[in-house]
């Protein structure tokens, strides 16, 4: 079989943070049906320079020593074994035809001639950057959305070298849950939350930091108010909150509803709140939720997972109108698009329509599955590999 290779050199394989380059390229490059795929990545966590399974193929990790960081990165500043040179004397060993980085700032020039020959260089678009001259032109761009295919030629990208590959979800795994398997599902969050939260209450959820950029204060707005009109609903929130979110200036009023929602005067909790979720699990997460929020304002939004994921796993969605997300879902068919000058009050509104209209929120569940089965893993696979294939013909 032809030989390619993934490289991810600012996440590891297997992911272990819910790393989103990482997670894309472990499900691309393990679903190939005519490319034998081996990984080279960050070593992070793993100990083990070189592993292989079934399901993973063959991983190497790479990366300096603390000795190389101190001496050369930190006190020197140089860096005469950079990670692309590490790359390139593996690729010696494999030749493989294809060198797919998900890494857009990636020095095609400088990788290409530490070669002595001349593979097919692959660019992965998961964020925008300025186009540099100077690093090389690859033979291929992958922006993972038209959105972003757009952001990346306006600032000088070839167009004819830059194609769209969305992202994708597992659709076996993020599926909707059974009767039985959601039951399970909550008696493992613990009887005692349990007790503590509304009759019969529908799950309103939030997946991923909690920022307010992401618009976890907007989320634990909503649930609140919902809360105090009548609905039988609780918040599940699961992410982490890194440390940069607590300069942003309504840090302190997120923080302070968050504590209030767990532990209100009348006993009866708001909110379920989980710290951040292994990827490989975090489908158990989604399974429990019945409204998934995606009230994002980061700039830095795309193709988000966390949307695909729920979709896929049957919640009713709602959204901010940002970036791609007009490319995964229809308003009104498969989810909700809240207007361009949406707030807090404006996501309420979606969702207590939601509970008002069980038929409603129904089939937008029905068809956001079926929506979320175009981009199966394998589907997006099969796409790479024409991609592949074509440039090498």
């Amino acid at each position: 079989m032809t030989q390619s290779i993934t490289y991810v050199p600012h996440g590891t394989i297997p992911d272990w943070r819910g790393f989103s380059p990482s997670i894309v390229a472990q499900r691309l490059g393990t679903q190939f049906r005519f490319f034998s795929n081996s990984f080279v990545c960050a070593s992070e966590i793993y100990s083990e320079k070189q592993s292989a399974s079934e399901t993973l193929g063959i991983i190497r990790r790479i990366g300096p020593s603390p000795m190389y960081t101190r001496l050369f990165n930190k006190w020197t500043k140089l860096d005469p074994w950079p990670l692309d040179a590490r790359l390139a004397r593996i690729c010696e060993q494999f030749k493989p035809a294809v060198v797919h980085a998900h890494q857009l700032e990636f020095p095609v020039d400088r990788f290409l001639k530490r070669l002595s020959y001349r593979p097919k260089i692959v660019l992965h678009a998961h964020a925008v950057r300025d186009f540099d001259a100077g690093l090389g032109e690859a033979d291929l761009y992958l922006p993972v959305s038209e959105y972003t295919r757009k952001l990346l030629i306006e600032r000088g990208f070839p167009a004819a070298k830059t194609t769209v590959l969305y992202n994708g979800v597992d659709t076996r795994s993020f599926a909707p849950p059974s009767t039985e398997e959601r039951s399970d599902l909550m008696q493992r969050i613990g009887a005692g939350v349990l007790a503590n939260t509304p009759a019969n209450a529908l799950v309103i959820g939030f997946v991923g930091r909690k920022e307010v950029d992401k618009g976890y204060l907007d989320f634990l707005i909503a649930v609140k108010t919902l809360h105090e009109a009548g609905y039988s609903v609780v918040g599940l929130s699961a992410g982490p909150t890194p440390r940069s979110t607590f300069d942003h200036p309504q840090w302190p009023e997120q923080e302070a509803l968050r504590r209030a929602m767990l532990n209100p005067a009348d006993g009866r909790i708001r909110l379920i709140d989980l710290p951040a979720i292994p990827h490989k699990q975090v489908q158990s997460v989604y399974k429990l939720i019945d409204f998934f929020v995606f009230p994002s304002r980061f700039v830095g939004e795309q193709h988000p997972l966390a949307l695909l994921e729920a979709m896929s796993c049957g919640c009713a969605v709602v959204t901010s109108p940002i970036a791609s997300v007009r490319e995964t879902v229809t308003p009104d068919q498969d989810g909700i698009i809240l207007p361009e000058a949406w707030n807090a009050a404006s996501l309420t509104q979606a969702l207590r329509g939601l509970l008002d209209d069980p038929q409603r929120a129904n089939k937008l569940r029905t068809q956001a599955r079926t929506r979320a089965l175009d981009f199966d893993w394998s589907r997006i696979a099969g796409q790479l590999e024409a991609r592949y294939f074509s440039l090498m013909s």
